[in-house]
């Protein structure tokens, strides 16, 4: 470990900025899903590169080690999850910083740059980044540079990269010429011409200084034995390597039921199916669910794109083949080692079923080195521009916005032939799917039920065939006698009673405001089915006393009210208080004013008034709707506004008070 008097800092005034020459400095991370502490890693692969020194941590490593008031400067990365909390593992450092016994001005000596990752999907977008922003500043913290505010809804590269290339150039004492140039490029979009994955703009293709990323540095190599491997079943899944979110060990369980709950339509209603799983093992720990929490279903790579896949890299012949993995003899990669999940002695077959995420639309580093294993110049040079900064707007609204595949790519550029061990490396892990059960173990005991839409994509834009989503065509191809693999998430905000609460009350008298379209109406029939069983273990006949809301909103309610007569019977026992409803592609009912969740909430104000006003009262928003968040967000912001006769300001801080209490609870996804 670098100690504090190996710092080489030179610090210059000139114009009012701040000008760094920095050898030695820390990196850390606070990361959910693992995002964060790629980039962060890749952050310091191009430092190195660069004749930096970097230190590497998670910022659970604070006070182990790394002491950050005894650093001179640091970059920051770290992602806000959809319920506006901080990583799990970044949590204690935050509330170390945050501290209002801390000495004035206590990192009056740092400097920093800060990189936050986030999705706009949701109404906390960032909010962990600028606050650990803000509390580094008030600590007399100085940042060199803004801080970068990436969104995965148009592609986290469009922000890192540039960000990067800034810090580099303020790190060298350059200006920020680059950046300049890059967002140029980015807001410049030829909208006329006919491009396509195999062509670009004119303007791209007469580029003659492409300013593309370095490949990564290589790390792994393998060799292939003539032990055949054909049995999966001694092969530990992913080398029993546990992943982020991961809340219990993964059990099989048995398939009893599947159902068609209604079929899809010209009018982009989805196809809805349930699927009903029986434990038999690991009772203990998976029947510690409470309503809103989800199980993670393993979900392999479909066996057709895994077959043309190996066809494609020529590996067919030696898939199944005993695959050992190694350190590269002699590689530039600080402190390398082979990627925990991949086990040894599997084999290609087994890796690309199980392990790596071949359907993930491949990303900038890994065009990158497609380009180098092109024997066609007219395509290397394509996938060169793809993967450059002038490039960019072509690879997100042709690669990334389209959800082509590695194996789509490669169909487009057949001379492509990469390595594997390059492959190995680079793609991304294989994370099991999340579902929120939809049932209560108080009456439905040892069995799970799950809803889901069924996911379809047409062979268009660079795609080479239909196919259906990863996993949600897994599950459709699961049959009453098959086996699955399922673990418990680990517990977020979003459950009743929350897990801030649940030594206080059983959640029963939690007034709740419940709110969700499609497959998001799941969470609240396990929330109605516990309810239900402890009124009746109570022997309550004043349930209707604790006022229980439900909205609910979808493309069509004749076609896909799902639950509708296990809601009715919920509302006419007094367990549910009123139920609304609103549908956005009416047959019968096409003027009306009412089409989505917001808009009953507006046409219902008064009771969300005298809702809001109630000190214990909670209100729940599910759904997987791409911008719902927001815009219940926003009609929230308006209600309360009216109401208290407020300014926005003034109404966002009475909303963020909502959510910081644990009143205001999302889980959107998109």
């Amino acid at each position: 470990m670098y100690v504090i008097n190996k710092y080489s800092i030179c610090v210059n005034i000139f114009n009012g900025l701040i000008n760094l020459k920095i050898k030695y400095f820390l990196i850390i991370y606070g990361s959910q899903t693992g995002q964060s502490e790629v980039i962060a890693k890749q952050i310091g692969d191009r430092f190195i590169e660069c004749g930096f020194k970097p230190r590497i941590y998670c910022m659970s490593q604070s006070e182990k080690s790394f002491y950050i008031e005894k650093e001179k400067f640091i970059v920051a990365v770290i992602s806000s999850t959809g319920d506006g909390d901080p990583p799990e593992k970044s949590a204690r450092f935050i509330r170390r910083i945050s501290r209002k016994n801390l000495p004035e001005k206590w990192l009056c000596n740092l400097n920093y740059a800060l990189l936050g990752l986030g999705d706009s999907n949701y109404s906390s977008f960032q909010f962990i980044p600028k606050k650990l922003d803000k509390i580094l500043k008030n600590h007399g913290a100085k940042n060199i540079i803004e801080i970068g505010l990436a969104d995965d809804q148009i592609g986290l590269e469009l922000t890192v990269e540039p960000w990067i290339e800034k810090l580099l150039s303020k790190l060298n004492s350059k200006e920020n010429i680059i950046i300049d140039k890059m967002t140029e490029v980015i807001l410049n979009d030829n909208l006329i011409e006919n491009i396509t994955i195999k062509r670009g703009s004119e303007k791209l293709r007469n580029e003659k200084d492409l300013r593309v990323p370095q490949p990564a540095i290589e790390y792994l190599t393998s060799s292939i034995s003539h032990i055949q491997i054909t049995d999966f079943s001694s092969i530990p899944w992913q080398n029993d390597s546990r992943f982020p979110g991961q809340g219990s060990s993964f059990y099989e369980v048995d398939v009893v039921g599947v159902i068609l709950l209604n079929g899809n339509d010209l009018n982009g209603v989805k196809e809805k199916r349930e699927i009903h799983l029986e434990i038999k093992t690991g009772l203990n720990e998976l029947l510690k669910y409470e309503p809103g929490d989800s199980f993670y279903f393993i979900t392999p790579n479909d066996k057709n794109d895994v077959d043309k896949l190996l066809s494609q890299l020529n590996l067919l012949t030696v898939a199944d083949q005993q695959l050992n993995l190694y350190i590269q003899p002699g590689t530039k990669k600080v402190n390398p080692t082979i990627p925990e999940y991949l086990p040894n002695n599997s084999s290609l077959r087994y890796i690309f079923t199980y392990c790596l995420d071949i359907r993930r639309t491949p990303g900038r580093p890994i065009l990158r080195i497609l380009a180098d294993d092109c024997s066609d110049e007219n395509e290397k040079r394509r996938l060169l521009e793809l993967c450059s900064v002038q490039g960019m707007s072509e690879f997100n609204s042709l690669i990334r916005n389209t959800g082509v595949t590695l194996t789509d790519v490669l169909s487009a550029f057949p001379s492509c032939e990469p390595n594997v061990d390059r492959l190995l490396e680079l793609l991304p892990r294989l994370i099991p799917r999340p579902y929120t059960v939809s049932c209560h173990h108080s009456i439905w005991k040892n069995r799970l039920r799950f809803v889901y839409s069924l996911m379809e994509f047409s062979a268009e834009n660079g795609r080479q065939e239909v196919r259906t989503g990863l996993a949600t065509g897994f599950i459709k191809s699961l049959n009453v006698g098959d086996k699955l693999m399922i673990s418990l998430k680990e517990t977020s905000k979003f459950r009743l009673p929350p897990i801030s609460v649940d030594n206080e009350t059983d959640g029963y008298d939690i007034p709740l405001l419940m709110i969700c379209i499609g497959t998001g109406i799941a969470p609240f029939i396990s929330f109605l089915q516990k309810i239900q069983t402890l009124k009746l273990k109570k022997d309550d006949k004043n349930c209707c006393n604790v006022p229980r809301y439900l909205f609910y909103g979808c493309r069509n309610l004749k076609k896909e009210f799902l639950y509708e007569n296990e809601i009715n019977i919920f509302e006419q026992l007094g367990v549910l208080t009123k139920l609304f409803t609103c549908e956005s592609r009416s047959e019968s009912n096409i003027n009306s004013s009412i089409k989505y969740v917001q808009d009953l909430l507006k046409h219902n104000k008064k009771i969300v008034i005298d809702f809001l006003k109630i000190s214990n009262s909670k209100i729940y928003i599910c759904g997987d709707g791409i911008g719902m968040s927001k815009d219940v967000y926003q009609c929230f912001l308006e209600i309360i506004k009216g109401a208290y006769d407020v300014d926005n300001n003034e109404g966002i801080t009475i909303l963020n008070e909502l959510k910081k209490n644990e009143r205001y609870i999302e889980d959107v996804w998109s």
